[in-house]
């Protein structure tokens, strides 16, 4: 009997379990709208569940934008559960991203939150990579007053550094981006994948980097070789796209973005590339039709203000 409710128990358990499952396998392939509604459906019947508010946050702020809603639900995670390193990267993400659309004073309080969560989560747990990612991008972008740091971002890129060679190198990547060093950047890119070729996102980095330089010929190369390794993951397509567009290249450009549709529907980066570039060749009802779809997907979206100039353009 005793073994037949201890069954019951574990089969009730991974029932539960299923539904985040799923939304977290959604989650992971940047399917963050259809993962938010699932999610939403769980917080509601499970307002205990840590795991399903911190990616419910992460999924809001990344389909639509609501980041009130993200810091809501990332600081009931981190609640719930105090001792992850992980809810507390995620929370400061949140604070930083919702202090970068704030006012003077509230964007300071919401910095100073962002700086306790990231340190937080070093301390949790110091052999995270993603922790000590979080706290040298804060001190890399934050103003002196707010505690910035070039040199305490070099000290967590040392830390990566000896934690993961490869991590350690895109950081001192990140670092050389931000003091427009473009020849250190490539060459920590390129010492990357020299550990680790395969590292899809590795290449998107690298893309994006040579991008800011105006070598699009060789970011378009990098993003190629990144659908390569990744042809199932809409945001390979997603990136090649961008980089055909910026060489003018917008035929090929809209079959790139129209790829990352096809594989994910609600990616809104698309939505509005496809837009953009049908706009550039003179399509301009099949452009707004994408705005639309855009605003739809991501009201509080990076190019949602964009999107609704343009709507409101005869």
């Amino acid at each position: 009997m005793l073994a037949a409710a201890m069954s019951a128990l574990v089969a009730a358990a991974t029932c539960a379990d299923e539904p985040v499952d799923q939304a977290v396998a959604l989650f992971e392939k940047r399917q963050y709208a259809e993962a938010a509604t699932l999610l939403a459906t769980v917080v509601q019947a499970e307002p205990g569940n840590a795991r399903a508010h911190a990616y419910y946050g992460m999924a809001l702020a990344n389909s639509t934008g609501d980041l009130d809603g993200a810091v809501a639900h990332l600081e009931k995670a981190a609640t719930i559960e105090p001792g992850s390193s992980r809810y507390q990267v995620w929370l400061g993400s949140a604070y930083s991203s919702k202090a970068g659309r704030a006012g003077l004073f509230k964007a300071a309080s919401l910095a100073g939150k962002a700086k306790t969560a990231f340190e937080k989560a070093v301390a949790l747990d110091p052999s995270s990579a993603e922790a000590h990612q979080a706290l040298l991008q804060y001190y890399l972008y934050a103003p002196g007053v707010a505690g910035g740091s070039v040199a305490k971002a070099r000290d967590q890129a040392a830390a990566i550094g000896k934690l993961d060679a490869h991590r350690g190198h895109l950081a001192a990547a990140r670092i050389a981006e931000y003091e427009k060093d473009w020849p250190a950047a490539d060459k920590a890119y390129r010492d990357a994948l020299a550990l680790q070729p395969e590292r899809g996102a590795t290449h998107n980095s690298l893309g994006y980097a040579l991008l800011r330089q105006g070598h699009n010929d060789d970011a378009i190369a990098e993003f190629r070789r990144y659908v390569e390794l990744a042809p199932g993951d809409a945001n390979p397509h997603d990136s090649l796209g961008e980089g055909l567009a910026a060489a003018g290249k917008l035929d090929e450009s809209v079959a790139s973005y129209r790829k990352a549709l096809e594989l994910n529907p609600a990616y809104p980066s698309s939505v509005w590339g496809l837009g953009d570039c049908l706009e550039r060749l003179g399509r301009r009802d099949q452009a707004k039709a994408q705005y639309k779809r855009y605003l739809e997907l991501a009201p509080r979206g990076a190019n949602a203000d964009e999107a609704r100039k343009r709507l409101a353009k005869p």
